[in-house]
């Protein structure tokens, strides 16, 4: 009581809602809210059992200037009824002390349910809704009680919206999840965040944010703003957002300008390219003008704050005649609130933005309203509410141990074994004022229908833990069985006539033939279900005559069992001319060897032209596809420097320590690069990253040295490209099949190296990865076809320099981890195997056949799927369907590449 006292004289500038009351009392005893009085009119309070001591007095004083008036109900029970007439007699002695509480009429429920999970129970609810309208029973003379609002306030209004139920009731759902309360948090979100990309597009995509003076909605942009910064490598930060974007505006000008003057790209591609130059920049003119009027609030009150924040709200979000007529209370109510931050002047509580949104954010969880028109629909509401109703039926769901009734919480500062010790009078609730107030609503709901129905889950729907039934549940089901039983004889009164008793969904499907069905869908899956329990064949059910999902599903399963491949496992033949996709233009041989390795990987990059994406956000160290890229360009460039001095020195050598300052100079340029693209991940890391990367070229330098020696060679080329339609570019190489068709490929030569005599050259490809799965190279150097990129960039820099006699290829790991390992093949030996594994791939490719290869097993599965986009969308059993399908006489080709299908697992 001492640190009450304490705290009240700490906080007397501050009130809470008793001392609001208390004050109102006051004003009505001075008299000085007389016209206020008379303008309210006169006061009912309807079954309000649960009054405050200074609700109490208010009530009365109310009542004896003849302005109010008082209902209250008597429930029958003695414990529950004592209050209610202690709340009598505080207001009229008179009254009071000729009222005694009621017999208690022990209603009982018509029909009891015991389910397997929250869903199932609902779903058989709404079943027996359905019945009951069947009968006659209006919609509105139904009420849904819960006593727990996850899952039953959503699940009850989903499952019932499903089956085409209008619904009415309180809406459980705060402010803060209405359309005009998300986009007040998100934005703020996006302030407190400075600027992350994942919450301003988080903030774009769930919310309608203006992004114009014209008042266009980020509706029409937010595919192309998100796809744009990703590519920009944006994390967070407005200098990120403007250096980042102004580096891909430029970078997208010049290709478009490039393409204007080429004149060879399709006007489809070049508007695409214009589309992203002009979305990028809209991009940067938002989001610097979401800096600007996000950077400092004007003023230094709660006022301030408050017309700021409702400023940013009305230039960024949509106006109030903007919202559906359903959301615009709630957009009114947001409004008020933020209103009512002026008052917090006079307190000293300084304003600050952080102060703001977690003061707006507990604002915002208050209940945003109702939905629905009352009288309209099921009624779906906390068991409270639906004391004084009266309905035609009710369901009361959720009767789980805990929940019916729930315990009282605990009050760590003032427990219920102190208050028990203080008194029990009405300002300190006790655990019995507790159990009384939960067991008056239990009651009065009951009574609200002579025609009420409790069930119970057995397991909780999300953590599938077991649920047991509660006391009351427990007591109505001994009153209706007329002895004591336990929940475990529950299953051995399924036979009674007021015991529902589902053991599984398959189970629940089974009692439409007694209840409705809840929609056209639940009739239909129940109609399967008896067919097949029944012993027939599914395929001659009605259902799957009808070419709808039944039928597609059988058809899938019955070809993905069969021998053969079909279009349920990549078999596109029918629906494509897959011969017109070696002809689209130039092919590279990484498309190749991607069909080699998995053809229905290849369909889906290749055909189809998908490809994964890369957040930003996730990033923590540079991928090792930007590191192989960011080597590749230090080489490039480091190469060329030297082919330069070289052409420039009369023949002499460049001393090692010039090119040791060229290589350092060019990787700080490169590295500098990749920061600014937003490619490197956290600081700490990509320290470590590049040290790394500097170690082995530096250790490259050495072996490049002495190799080139060795082999009495020199640089002629680094990046050389064949086949890209620029002036710099070698022309495609051309490669005639058997049948006469000709095959064009381009592709990006890492390096070539001359001998003096101009006689013999080096093709070398560098690899920044491990070597290990090269190791069988000397069996075969083209790996049935998942390695042809060294013999036919071979053949294209042989063909483009006259005189050349010997061509060979190496791949190069560039790490100190592979030892700087070089595996080479010889182009004379390996001509006819690889112009036959061009004729088997192009021959496989127009068949139209894609089957999903998952390779053989792996240390982390499938050696094809462990590094591949598309593994997340292949079947699960991908492995079973590739050991029945390969035997198809039609994929003779690609089984051919390494001899038999059998050979091909064996060499892999």
């Amino acid at each position: 009581v001492d640190w009450y006292r304490l705290f009240k004289e700490e906080n007397k500038k501050y009130y809470v809602h008793e001392d609001l009351v208390q004050a109102a009392e006051d004003a009505v005893a001075r008299g000085t809210v007389a016209d206020t009085l008379r303008d309210i009119g006169f006061v009912v309070f309807y079954l309000l059992n649960d009054l405050t001591q200074a609700e109490l007095r208010l009530a009365k004083r109310l009542i004896d200037m003849d302005q109010a008036g008082m209902i209250l109900g008597l429930v029958g029970e003695p414990e529950i009824d004592e209050d209610t007439l202690r709340i009598i007699a505080s207001i009229d002695d008179g009254v009071g002390a000729g009222l005694t509480g009621g017999d208690y009429e022990n209603l009982l429920p018509v029909q009891m349910l015991s389910a397997p999970d929250s869903r199932e129970e609902i779903r058989w609810i709404v079943r027996d809704i359905a019945r009951r309208s069947e009968t006659g029973t209006a919609f509105h003379k139904i009420a849904v009680l819960y006593r727990q609002r996850e899952p039953y306030a959503s699940l009850i209004s989903t499952q019932l919206a499903l089956a085409g139920m209008p619904t009415a009731g309180p809406d459980p759902a705060p402010l803060s999840s209405t359309p005009s309360g998300r986009s007040l948090l998100d934005m703020l979100a996006v302030m407190n965040s400075d600027l992350s990309r994942s919450e301003v597009l988080k903030w774009l995509s769930e919310c309608p944010v203006k992004v114009d003076s014209d008042g266009q909605d980020s509706r029409g942009l937010f595919a192309d703003w998100e796809v744009l910064s990703r590519r920009a490598g944006i994390v967070k930060g407005i200098d990120q957002w403007e250096e980042r974007l102004e580096a891909l505006f430029t970078r997208v000008t010049r290709q478009v300008a490039s393409a204007e003057e080429l004149e060879e790209t399709s006007p489809a591609k070049l508007e695409g390219l214009r589309r992203m130059s002009s979305a990028t920049r809209s991009l940067q003119i938002f989001v610097k003008d979401f800096s600007v009027r996000t950077g400092v609030p004007s003023g230094d009150t709660w006022d301030d704050l408050s017309r700021w924040i409702k400023r940013l709200l009305e230039h960024f979000a949509w106006s109030e005649e903007d919202w559906p007529a359903e959301h615009r209370v709630t957009h009114e109510r947001i409004i008020g609130i933020l209103d009512e931050f002026s008052s917090l002047d006079q307190t000293s509580l300084p304003p600050t933005k952080e102060v703001f949104l977690e003061i707006l954010e507990q604002l915002l969880e208050a209940p945003s309203g109702r939905f629905g028109e009352t009288g309209s629909g099921v009624f779906v509401a906390p068991v409270e509410t639906a004391k004084g109703m009266a309905f035609d039926a009710v369901y009361m769901v959720g009767m789980c141990e805990g929940d019916f009734p729930a315990p009282p919480p605990q009050d760590s500062l003032l427990p219920y074994e102190t208050r028990e010790i203080v008194g029990s009078g009405l300002v300190l609730d006790s655990q019995r004022t507790f159990r009384i107030k939960e067991r008056r609503a239990f009651v009065t709901a009951q009574a609200s229908s002579e025609q009420y129905v409790l069930t119970y889950p057995r397991a909780d729907s999300s953590s599938q833990r077991p649920r047991f039934p509660s006391p009351w549940f427990m007591d109505a089901l001994q009153n209706l069985h007329g002895s004591s039983v336990t929940s475990a004889d529950i299953p051995q009164l399924s036979n009674e006539a007021w015991m529902e008793v589902i053991q599984s969904p398959l189970h629940s499907l089974e009692s439409t033939e007694t209840v409705s069905a809840a929609d056209i869908h639940d009739r239909d899956v129940a109609s399967v279900s008896r067919w097949r329990a029944l012993g027939n064949d599914l395929k001659d059910h009605y259902l799957a005559a009808t070419g709808g999902a039944i039928s597609r599903s059988i058809a899938m399963n019955e070809s993905r069992r069969s021998s053969k491949v079909t279009s349920w496992d990549g078999d596109v033949s029918g629906h494509l001319d897959a011969g017109k996709v070696l002809q689209q233009g130039p092919l590279s041989a990484t498309g190749l060897e991607s069909w080699a390795r998995c053809p229905f990987s290849y369909f889906l990059g290749n055909v189809l032209g998908l490809r994964a994406l890369d957040s930003p956000e996730d990033v923590l160290t540079i991928s090792a596809l930007d590191r192989g890229s960011l080597v590749h360009r230090i080489l490039e460039r480091l190469i060329d420097e030297g082919i330069k001095l070289n052409d420039g020195s009369g023949g002499k050598k460049i001393e090692p320590q010039e090119q040791v300052r060229i290589l350092r100079k060019v990787g700080d340029e490169e590295f500098n690069r990749a920061e600014a693209r937003g490619l490197t991940g956290k600081p700490l890391l990509w320290a470590a990253a590049k040290d790394e990367i500097l170690r082995d070229l530096l250790g490259f330098l050495d072996a490049d040295r002495l190799w080139l020696e060795e082999q009495d060679l020199e640089p002629m080329w680094a990046e050389k490209s064949f086949g890209f339609g620029r002036a710099d570019s070698l022309e495609p190489l051309k490669i005639i099949l058997k049948d006469g068709s000709e095959l064009s490929f381009r592709g990006m030569i890492d390096r070539v190296d001359v001998s003096k005599d101009k006689k013999r050259i080096v093709v070398t490809d560098y690899k920044t990865g491990s070597s290990y799965s090269y190791r069988n190279m000397d069996k075969d150097p083209l790996d049935a076809g998942r390695r042809l990129q060294l013999p036919l960039y071979s053949l294209a820099a042989k063909r483009a320099l006259d005189g050349v006699e010997e061509a060979q290829g190496s791949y190069w790991f560039v790490n100190a981890s592979s030892n700087f390992d070089r595996k080479f093949i010889d182009l004379a030996q390996v001509e006819d195997r690889f112009n036959e594994v061009i004729e088997g791939i192009s021959t496989g490719i127009q068949t139209g056949l894609f089957p999903a290869n998952p390779g053989p097993q792996g240390q982390f599965g499938p050696e094809n799927c462990s590094y591949c986009d598309f593994a997340r969308i292949c079947p699960s059993a991908k492995a079973g369907l590739w050991d029945r399908k390969k035997d198809d006489v039609r994929l003779a080709s690609y089984i051919g590449l390494s001899g038999s299908s059998d050979e091909q697992e064996d060499e892999l």
